[in-house]
């Protein structure tokens, strides 16, 4: 995943980048998508899982680089990791399940992502 971000640009470009890669992964390669998103990797690994699926450490510092900049709400940043990858995994395993629709999905659901963890003007 960290190949498909930007080298450069806001932390808001890299996790759409991302989301975008997700997304186009889950079409291309559908089974790859259902074990990244579907499959409990705690089960399999025990705690060598965090060391094992490095995706949401990734996310999170892409979101802790948010957070300094001001465009990610405060918080845990490993927790708005969780929340960002659960958004993208509904729509990577909707693309699963209905490849026709992955173009029509995937724009909707990375920016559906970010707004999850945006920070909101109060």
């Amino acid at each position: 995943m960290l190949a498909g971000l930007p080298a450069a640009g806001s932390p808001e470009e890299q996790l759409l980048a991302a989301g975008a890669t997700l997304m186009e992964c889950a079409a291309d390669d559908p089974t790859a998508a259902a074990f990244l998103f579907g499959a409990r990797h705690e089960t399999y690994l025990g705690e060598r899982a965090v060391d094992a699926y490095g995706l949401p450490a990734a996310v999170a510092f892409v979101l802790s680089a948010g957070q300094a900049r001001g465009v990610v709400r405060s918080g845990s940043a490993s927790e708005l990791a969780e929340i960002w990858l659960a958004v993208i995994a509904v729509g990577a395993l909707g693309i699963v399940r209905e490849p026709v629709r992955a173009v029509e999905i995937a724009g909707t659901i990375t920016e559906a992502a970010f707004g999850a963890v945006r920070q909101r003007p109060y």
